[in-house]
């Protein structure tokens, strides 16, 4: 006698529809949503929530200090019609000192606050300090993509502050009007030769400018 065994054929997935496959899709689409949504997580895990709850706001907060440092000062396009007319003062400012501070140094001209020539002098390194402080609040292009625009504050400082920042803040100090506050009589013609040397080095910020 042959004993025949049948093996169990698996039946076949029923064939769904075109409108019947989407509307599946859709649903677990929405399942999904569901579940990353917040709400799920608060059914579905009461205690996760509640850890949640305690640490979001903190993250918030800090995300928040971060992306909005000095937020009542505004960011400048690098190319917008106020950076633009503020760099063609700067560059003209700094043709005359490419001619004051050769002379200065050449007929030992002392300057005084007392004379026009000084107070074009001091006005000069005021307007640069200026100048200073808002390339903390410049944009600027990406450097590997660009047509995108940097607006960070925190990317914008540290970007400056390792690369010209001591530059022009050394090139930008009124030293020949601050050193005779604390030197007083004692002050050498080296003394007033050492601060206007120090003016040399806006001739670098005059090369970057054009």
């Amino acid at each position: 006698m042959v004993l025949c065994c049948r093996r169990k054929v698996p039946k076949s997935a029923p064939k769904l529809s075109f409108g019947a496959s989407v509307h599946e899709l859709y649903s677990h689409q929405s399942a999904r949503t569901l579940l990353a949504s917040p709400s799920a997580h608060h059914h579905t895990n009461p205690q996760l929530n509640r850890v949640n709850s305690l640490v979001r706001p903190l993250h918030g907060s800090q995300e928040i200090y971060q992306d909005n440092i000095c937020e009542h000062i505004p960011i400048i396009h690098p190319f917008g019609q106020f950076r633009s007319g503020w760099d063609g003062i700067v560059l003209l400012t700094l043709i005359y000192t490419a001619f004051e501070v050769p002379y200065t140094l050449t007929f030992g001209v002392i300057l005084s606050v007392h004379e026009a020539s000084g107070l074009i002098a001091l006005a000069i390194d005021i307007f640069l300090l200026i100048d200073l402080v808002l390339n903390f609040r410049t944009a600027y292009v990406d450097r590997y993509d660009h047509l995108h625009i940097i607006t960070s504050p925190k990317a914008i400082a540290k970007r400056y502050l390792k690369s010209w920042f001591f530059v022009d803040l050394i090139s930008s100090l009124p030293l020949e009007f601050i050193m005779p506050l604390f030197l007083g009589s004692h002050i050498t013609n080296n003394d007033r030769s050492l601060s206007e040397f120090f003016k040399v080095l806006r001739i670098f910020r005059l090369l970057r400018g054009l």
